[in-house]
């Protein structure tokens, strides 16, 4: 909403067949509502359906949103290929995304992620600790990562707040 502040339909191109795509829509979904979003879902089967599909969002969606889907994030130069030419901005769903031409993600810090996940591989490797007893780790802190150059290129203005609280993707 920071980022496109008219914004009042997300457009998400995705594969329901993948089961990581639905268990993100399960939150994604409630969100957008908790936002005053709507939602415009158009499915694809095969990363040679995602231009198709995302030029059939044209003038139905103000943004597009990139779950965790594996079929979208291989066939996402072609997603951003529209977005660029029809002005349409796109929110990312992992700052690899970013790089690739999203605007915008909260991320995870994977350098953490690893760092925490080595500490637990020598509780029991080294230490000789059960796994069952080693409680879940989760990634406490998320990076707001930016990518000005895609933000200009699909015509979105980051608020300078957000750029300066952002990694540049």
């Amino acid at each position: 909403k920071q980022i496109v502040p008219t914004a009042k339909k997300v457009g998400i191109v995705l594969n329901p067949a993948e089961s990581n795509t639905e268990a993100s829509m399960k939150y994604i979904r409630p969100a957008l509502k908790q936002a005053g979003l709507d939602s415009v879902e158009v499915a694809v089967a095969n990363t040679g359906e995602v231009f198709g599909a995302a030029k059939s969002l044209v003038g139905r969606c103000d943004v597009f949103l990139i779950p965790g889907d594996n079929t979208v994030i291989a066939a996402i130069d072609t997603l951003i290929k529209v977005a660029r030419e029809k002005k349409i901005p796109v929110i990312g769903g992992s700052e690899d995304l970013v790089k690739k031409g999203s605007i915008a993600t909260y991320a995870s810090d994977y350098y953490q992620i690893g760092r925490t996940t080595g500490m637990i591989v020598v509780e029991v490797l080294k230490e000789k600790k059960d796994p069952g007893t080693i409680p879940v780790a989760v990634a406490e802190e998320c990076a707001l990562v930016v990518n000005q150059k895609a933000a200009t290129e699909q015509g979105a203005n980051v608020p300078e707040a957000l750029l300066a609280k952002a990694k540049k993707g």
